[in-house]
């Protein structure tokens, strides 16, 4: 999956009418709460076989923590 593809991908499960960017701070997201983030852990199991926890977003801040987590499948 290209970068760009994840980041629409992650404005629709987020439901933003505006564009994510990957140095955008999550916590500046009116749409980020415990609902987006199960939803992630949803997408990733499914598109990438990647079990997260909501334990896995402690220490995520920015758009590209989200790519890294994604362990080489987001180019």
């Amino acid at each position: 999956m290209t970068k760009q593809d994840f980041l629409k991908e992650l404005e629709d499960l987020l439901q933003r009418d505006e564009v994510c960017s990957e140095n955008d701070l999550l916590e500046k997201y009116e749409e980020w709460d415990s609902l987006s983030k199960m939803s992630l852990i949803a997408f990733f199991n499914k598109h990438f076989n990647i079990k997260l926890t909501m334990q896995s977003f402690k220490n995520i801040n920015k758009v590209s923590d989200l790519i890294a987590l994604s362990n080489g499948n987001i180019q």
